[in-house]
């Protein structure tokens, strides 16, 4: 009898025909025992042959109406089985070893859930892509700072101990990390997640509350193909810029965990983007401290976000306008949309 932990893989999709075939496949290639590992995939609405394309691989399917994957989590999380259970985006091909790396942080019966790093230098990726990976948005970053990558959070936080691979962590839920279950999470089961959460940052908020400890697994085992190109970078953002601005929006639900400091940089945000001085100087002194050439990249992933911001603000002006003199929204579980 194995002592391998098993796990339990939650992929939600709508209309994934063009990318959940590498998912899955990188999921039933791992260098790791096929009989320890589930898939369920939790499908809202796909129009297209998402789920016949998924049935191939061996999976559960969780049929839901049309609406965003968050609402489809929680079922998803109380069919999960798995000793450990990963949450990948259909756009987040995992590496072989990523069962092998993942399950060694959890050795420590402490830990509660783990992180890996995402590649950044893929050959195929643009350079908008691995920004993305590297850094995250510059919003984000701006906000966050090096709390907003796994990369980064020895530069914020203490690790508490060290292992093979990894780091261990305790975060403080008043100054928590920003950090997404869909990016290669995983978490020990069983797990119930809450309802009415906003986006995936909450379950990682919830588990922070408890006081869990966190591995860092300093490896680079999710390929995340954010985008193809900048443009698509553009497209793919302009929606959500949009929808953050919103009053329901997942930005404003996280509020609740943003620490005074942090709401107070999303106010300096529009200054710091248009000034174009303050990005190019960041830029080159990053670059040269952290001997990261990427950052130089920074000025221009800056202006195409600020770019897109002015856009949507000017089209939804009075929840811009709330949301830089309010700058705080404390939100029920009841006022988050499913749209």
């Amino acid at each position: 009898m194995s002592d391998l932990p098993t796990f339990t893989f939650i992929v939600p999709v709508r209309n994934e025909s063009l990318r959940i075939d590498r998912c899955l496949q990188s999921i039933r290639s791992q260098n790791y025992p096929q009989e320890l590992i589930d898939i369920i995939l939790p499908d809202q609405g796909s129009e297209d042959d998402t789920r016949e394309r998924a049935a191939r691989y061996n999976v559960s399917i969780m049929r839901n109406p049309a609406q965003r994957a968050i609402h489809s989590l929680p079922a998803a999380f109380a069919e999960a089985k798995g000793d450990l259970i990963a949450g990948i985006a259909a756009d987040n091909p995992v590496h072989p070893e990523y069962c092998t790396r993942m399950a060694a942080a959890f050795n420590d019966k402490r830990v509660r859930f783990a992180f890996p790093y995402v590649t950044c230098n893929n050959a195929d990726y643009p350079l908008a892509v691995r920004y993305i990976n590297r850094f995250t948005d510059p919003f984000n970053h701006f906000v966050y700072g090096d709390a907003s990558n796994p990369r980064d959070l020895a530069r914020v936080y203490a690790p508490v101990a060290q292992g093979d691979g990894f780091s261990l962590y305790e975060f403080p839920s008043t100054f928590p990390p920003l950090l997404a279950f869909a990016q290669g999470a995983v978490l020990r089961g069983p797990f119930r997640m809450r309802e009415g959460y906003a986006d995936d940052v909450g379950v990682i908020l919830q588990l922070l509350e408890s006081g869990s400890l966190v591995g860092i697994v300093e490896a680079p085992v999710v390929d995340h193909y954010t985008a193809t190109s900048l443009r698509d970078v553009m497209r793919k953002f302009r929606t959500i810029i949009a929808r953050s601005l919103k009053k329901d929006s997942a930005l404003r639900w996280r509020d609740q965990y943003v620490p005074e400091a942090r709401i107070a940089r999303r106010r300096l945000w529009p200054v710091y983007a248009a000034s174009v001085v303050a990005p190019c100087t960041v830029a080159v002194y990053r670059a040269f401290r952290d001997r990261e050439p990427l950052w130089l990249y920074h000025p221009v992933m800056t202006l195409v976000f600020a770019w897109i911001t002015v856009g949507e603000a000017l089209r939804n002006l009075p929840d811009a306008i709330d949301l830089l003199i309010r700058g705080r929204n404390r939100l029920d579980s009841s006022q988050t949309s499913k749209e």
